[in-house]
């Protein structure tokens, strides 16, 4: 029998890690590979590591389950002793904004959706695939 594999679908900072199938779920473990991070503020490029935080965030459905990604980001020190930010979080333009908990594609389905019926309507429809959300959130 044929695999799917998911790594190829995903931007290749991300590593996945471990894959949990419930039987409404499909969680995914990574973790981010970036070795650097560039800082927002002066600029400078470090390579020197913090710490590890983890933040979740929901894609596309697969076969009509939610998908939770959980992903692991490194902090970066700024090397910029003039700079006042002391810490860089890694990210990944274009897939996952800064403080979205939705991917971009899963936020483009959405509106695609909304955009062909009501909030509510919607909602509901997105439900039957396996995205959880309230017509409050499609607003």
């Amino acid at each position: 029998m044929d695999t799917v594999e998911l790594q190829k679908y995903y931007p290749g900072e991300l590593g996945i890690k471990r894959i949990k199938n419930n039987a409404d779920r499909v969680e995914i473990f990574m973790k981010t590979t970036t070795q650097r991070a560039t800082c927002p503020k002066c600029g400078k490029i470090t390579d020197k590591k913090g710490g590890i935080h983890s933040k979740t965030v929901y894609d596309l459905p697969i076969l009509g389950k939610q998908v939770k990604l959980n992903i692991k980001y490194r902090n970066f020190i700024c090397l910029n002793r003039d700079c006042d930010k002391k810490y860089v979080s890694e990210t990944i333009p274009g897939f996952v904004e800064k403080f979205n908990h939705r991917t971009r594609r899963l936020d483009d389905f959405i509106l695609k959706i909304a955009l062909a019926t009501s909030a509510e309507e919607s909602s509901r429809i997105l439900k039957t695939t396996g995205i959880e959300i309230s017509g409050q959130s499609v607003i």
